[in-house]
């Protein structure tokens, strides 16, 4: 599998340290949607650290999960550790503009990424 769509699946944010894990352990997938899954804050930060051992997506989509400032802080972690993904969409995620300039550090140091939706 290379394309896996989770999206609108409520998983919460139990789920999403599940999914965190597993994220960091598969190896084949390159283009991942989990949106809309109501990971909040907690979970964003598990899925977050997922990805960050995870270096064969290319694609992310992780739009209406309710990030917030720690999402946010977690994206950035991200962003500073993987350098695999192109592509990220954390739009309607409750990032204010602190959190977004958090993400910027992020950016700043990250060569691979180059599309970042963050819609409110």
């Amino acid at each position: 599998i290379e394309e896996l769509n989770l999206s609108r699946n409520d998983f919460g944010q139990n789920g999403a340290k599940l999914l965190g894990s597993a994220i960091a352990d598969n190896m084949n997938i390159q283009r991942l949607n989990m949106a809309w899954n109501h990971f909040r804050c907690a979970g964003a930060v598990s899925i977050c650290k997922g990805l960050q051992r995870n270096f064969t997506l290319v694609s992310v989509n992780l739009a209406w999960n309710g990030f917030g400032y720690e999402g946010a802080v977690a994206l950035k972690d991200l962003l500073l550790r993987n350098n695999t993904i192109e592509e990220i969409d954390v739009s309607h995620n409750r990032i204010n503009w602190q959190g977004a300039l958090i993400i910027a550090g992020g950016i700043k140091k990250n060569c691979t990424l180059q599309v970042l939706k963050v819609r409110s």
